[in-house]
C-alpha cells in the first residue's frame, strides 16, 4: 500500500467540549466527545440521613437544590457549604455542592466534593461518573481511567462508563484497550455511533481503511446525522482515491448540517480539487455567511477568504 500523506494520519480528540471549526480536508476527526450520564443510572437517595427532616441541615440541602434549579449557582453553594458544615457525613449535599461548583466552573472544587461523595458512599456511581469526566477534561487520564474502572466493577453493564473509558484510554495511548471496550459497548448496544466511529478510528490509524469504512457506514447506517464518521467516511474515500465518494458524503454531511461554516469550507476545497470551481466558489461563501463575525473565528475567516481569492486567481489563469 503506498505511503500516506502525514495529514491524513493526525488525530484530533475532543474532550467535553465541542468540536471546532477547522478547516482541514484531511483529517480523520476521533469522536471522543465524552458521553453524557443520560440514564445510566437513577439519582440516588440521601444516604447517611438519620436526622429528622425538618433539621437545619436538610432545609439548607432542599434550599440548595431549588436555587440549583433556578439556575442560582452561586446562592446555592453559599446554601450547601453551610449544609455540610453541619452535616458533614450527608453524601447528597456533597454532591449537590459539586453540581453546584460544576455549573460556575470551579472544576477543582468540583473534583474534592465528588471525591468526599466516593469517600462516603464508595458506590455512588453518579459521583464517579462526574469524576470521569472532570478528570478527562483536566487531562488526567489515570484518574479517569480509575473513575471509570470503578463505575464498571459496580455495574459492569453501565455502557456509558465503558464508552468513556474507551475514549480515555485512546487518547493515553492504549489502542487495544480501548478497542475492547468499544466492541463491549457494541455488544450491548449494536448501533452506538460512537463506538463505531472510534472503532473506525483504531482501524484507520492502523492502515486498515477498508475496515475503518466499514465501521464509519455502521455508525451513518442508524446516526445518518453523526458528523465526524460522516466526515471521516469522507477523508477514508479521498484517502482511496474516490474524490466523488467523498463530496458525496460532505454533500450528506451538509444536508444534516447546513449551518456548520466549517463543513462548507472544506466542502468548497474539495469541490477546487474536484475542477467544480463555480460550485466551490458557492461553498466558500456560505463558510463566509455562516462564520459569526467574532474575534475568535477571525482566523478562520481570513483563511476561508483566502481560500475564495485562490480560486478567483486559479479561474483568471485559465
Amino acid at each position: 500500500m503506498p505511503a500516506r500523506s502525514q495529514s491524513f494520519r493526525r488525530i484530533l480528540v475532543i474532550l467535553l467540549v465541542p468540536a471546532g471549526l477547522g478547516l482541514s480536508t484531511g483529517r480523520i476527526t476521533c469522536a471522543a466527545t465524552l458521553a453524557s450520564l443520560a440514564a445510566e443510572s437513577a439519582p440516588q437517595a440521601l444516604q447517611k440521613d438519620d436526622q429528622p427532616e425538618t433539621d437545619p441541615a436538610t432545609a439548607l440541602l432542599q434550599q440548595g437544590i431549588t436555587l440549583l434549579d433556578k439556575k442560582n449557582a452561586q446562592a446555592a453553594i453559599a446554601v450547601l457549604e453551610h449544609s455540610v458544615t453541619l452535616a458533614p457525613d450527608r453524601v447528597e449535599a456533597h454532591y449537590q455542592l459539586g453540581q453546584a461548583f460544576e455549573e460556575v466552573h470551579n472544576v477543582r472544587q468540583a473534583i474534592a466534593q465528588y471525591e468526599t461523595v466516593s469517600m462516603l458512599s464508595p458506590e455512588h456511581i453518579d459521583a464517579r461518573f462526574r469524576l470521569g469526566l472532570l478528570y478527562a477534561h483536566q487531562d488526567d487520564p489515570s484518574q479517569a481511567i480509575q473513575s471509570f474502572s470503578a463505575i464498571l466493577r459496580i455495574n459492569p453493564q453501565h455502557h456509558s462508563a465503558r464508552y468513556n473509558l474507551g475514549l480515555v484510554l485512546k487518547k493515553a495511548g492504549r489502542p487495544d484497550q480501548a478497542q475492547r471496550h468499544f466492541e463491549l459497548v457494541l455488544a450491548q448496544n449494536p448501533s452506538h455511533a460512537g463506538a463505531h466511529t472510534n472503532l473506525g478510528n483504531i482501524w484507520h490509524d492502523q492502515q486498515d481503511l477498508q475496515r475503518a469504512i466499514t465501521e464509519y457506514r455502521a455508525a451513518l447506517l442508524n446516526t445518518p446525522d453523526h458528523l465526524m464518521a460522516r466526515r471521516n467516511l469522507a477523508m477514508v474515500l479521498l484517502e482511496q482515491g474516490d474524490a466523488d465518494g467523498a463530496l458525496a458524503e460532505y454533500a450528506q454531511a451538509i444536508a444534516f448540517h447546513p449551518k456548520d461554516p466549517a463543513l462548507h469550507a472544506e466542502y468548497a476545497a474539495l469541490l477546487r480539487r474536484a475542477g467544480r470551481t463555480s460550485e466551490a466558489e458557492l461553498e466558500y461563501r456560505q463558510a463566509l455567511a455562516q462564520l459569526p463575525l467574532t474575534p475568535e473565528q477571525s482566523d478562520r475567516r481570513t483563511q476561508i477568504e483566502a481560500g475564495l481569492r485562490e480560486l478567483f486567481a486559479s479561474q483568471n489563469a485559465q
